[in-house]
């Protein structure tokens, strides 16, 4: 972790700004992996409506990708998968049993 130099001048503490700083960092890093990972961009939509709706189901799959790497990260699996390869693992098990997914 890097250092880095916060100024602020108003009537919040510092911990708050720092705090501030960090849910900041936490946003904007979801906002990359939604950009890279889950492919979001360039949008290719026309309609105001659609481009809605096409950032409303890549923010869900931001979300569940970010829950499923904190339970990873809970598990302590996160050194031997990345959510990629847990996610096809997870595939391998559900098309080998037929959990009632439709082929």
């Amino acid at each position: 972790m890097g250092k880095f130099i916060l100024f602020y001048n108003g009537e919040r503490d510092w911990m708050e700004c720092l705090t501030t700083y960090r849910e900041r960092d936490v946003v904007e890093k979801g906002f990359k992996t939604m950009k890279n990972d889950i492919q979001s961009l360039p949008l290719n939509t026309k309609r105001d409506s659609t481009t809605k709706g096409f950032l409303f189901v890549c923010f869900i799959g931001l979300i569940i990708r970010m829950r499923l790497l904190n339970t990873m990260r809970e598990k302590e699996i996160v050194k031997d998968y990345t959510v990629e390869s847990l996610l096809l693992e997870l595939e391998k098990i559900a098309s080998s049993s037929n959990l009632g997914v439709a082929t």
